[in-house]
């Protein structure tokens, strides 16, 4: 399991690479799990780790919904989209975003994983390169309490990243787009057990009922006619 999952990161690590004159532009991702378990009433998180290794600009990464849940369901997303004015080669640049993620050299990652962490980042592993240690882009999913259970729906996150570089014409602005699909299902974490009562069963006692007096008519009367033809027969004998 553990090697395809390297090569996994592996595949989405270099198809993010991008390159411009003078800039490399990586935007690392690894999803941690496609299917989101959430109770009804209740919250659930899905995961998506963003790094970059391979790039010498920060990534700027802005997510939002592209394909939403139905009615009953909240979905936010954390960090919180903001604002953020850079000053790029003398211009003032802003960037609608949720993070930032600065690059980190590649040759500089651990082999063993660090015991601790900065807030809202994980060590993940890379390959045969170490751990690095990833942004965490929560995707929380809140169902209502009376949602059915064990049905699923589909959830679709989009992913933009961008980068600043310089041109001949003065900064300028980058962009990737990467979709993260999700399966939320929703589930009960509660044991219970009950005897459904089959209806053909539940109504037999009450036919029985219905039909008790009847059969006791026809008993009695059967015995009658065996005792007056026992009666008869007797009587005949004796003459």
């Amino acid at each position: 399991m553990k090697p395809v999952l390297q090569l996994i990161v592996a595949l989405i690590l270099f198809s993010g690479l991008v390159c411009a004159a003078g800039g490399l532009f990586n935007f690392g991702t690894m999803q941690q799990s496609k299917l989101i378990l959430v109770e009804p009433g209740k919250s659930a998180v899905g995961v998506i780790y963003v790094f970059n290794v391979h790039g010498n600009r920060p990534t700027h990464v802005r997510a939002g919904i592209s394909e939403a849940l139905p009615s009953g369901f909240t979905v936010e997303i954390l960090p919180p989209l903001h604002t953020t004015n850079y000053t790029v080669s003398g211009k003032t640049m802003p960037s609608e975003e949720n993070m930032v993620v600065d690059p980190v050299n590649i040759s500089t990652l651990p082999k063993q994983m660090p015991t601790s962490s900065e807030p809202d980042m994980e060590w993940i592993p890379l390959s045969e390169f170490g751990f690095v240690s990833a942004h965490v882009l929560r995707i929380n999913v809140t169902a209502d309490k009376n949602l059915p259970l064990w049905k699923d729906y589909d959830l679709k996150v989009t992913a933009l990243a961008n980068w600043f570089d310089v041109g001949e014409a003065g900064p300028v602005a980058i962009g990737q787009s990467r979709d993260f699909a999700f399966t939320v299902r929703t589930v009960s974490m509660d044991y219970s057990e009950e005897q459904v009562a089959s209806p053909s069963v539940s109504a037999q006692p009450l036919i029985t009922e219905q039909n008790l007096w009847m059969y006791s008519t026809i008993g009695l009367v059967a015995l009658v006619v065996i005792l007056g033809a026992y009666l008869f027969l007797s009587k005949g004998k004796k003459r």
